[in-house]
């Protein structure tokens, strides 16, 4: 059973080494049909101050639920295999709601279970060099990628609740 600090995670995931930067990532135990649960989230909610003042570590994990405020981890200690998901251009996984990510697809035993961050991010504090080798790879994370509209489009049902909020208003 995959151990996570603050969140609960399926029992058929399970932590392992990723090809994303050499680092940890989670995979598939068996087969994950579309819409599974993998993860509820648990965390605190905080403001960007207090995000600014996070160890480095720390700072990977949180995700956006408002323009002003974040959730995620707080202490080391708190880190689970819920937080090792990577992000890709061509994702299989996405949130159901603010806390809750689902399967967007089937998934197949030994795949690696990844979200784009753009279903969860909103502001300049995330701006990674993209490395999912993927065909559609955007080769750039920022903060501001949610308002592509082709990514709309593909995530519609898996952004967070507070990014399709903000799409609605845009349009």
């Amino acid at each position: 059973m995959p151990i996570s600090k603050m969140s609960w995670v399926s029992p058929k995931l399970k932590e392992g080494k990723s090809p994303v930067e050499g680092g940890r990532g989670v995979f598939a135990r068996t087969n994950i049909k579309k819409g599974e649960v993998l993860t509820v989230y648990g965390g605190y909610v905080f403001d960007i101050k207090k995000f600014k003042n996070l160890s480095e570590y720390l700072k990977d994990f949180p995700y956006h639920v408002s323009d002003k405020l974040l959730f995620g981890p707080i202490r080391n200690q708190e880190i689970g295999i819920g937080e090792f998901y990577n992000h890709s251009c061509e994702p299989n996984a996405g949130f159901r709601d603010c806390i809750t990510l689902v399967a967007i697809n089937n998934i197949k035993r030994g795949e690696e279970i990844t979200f784009d961050y753009a279903m969860c991010m909103t502001s300049n504090i995330l701006n990674l060099r993209c490395q999912c080798g993927k065909k559609n790879c955007r080769k750039k994370i920022r903060g501001s990628d949610w308002k592509i509209p082709a990514l709309q489009k593909r995530y519609k049902e898996y952004f967070i609740p507070f990014i399709t909020e903000k799409i609605k208003k845009l349009k």
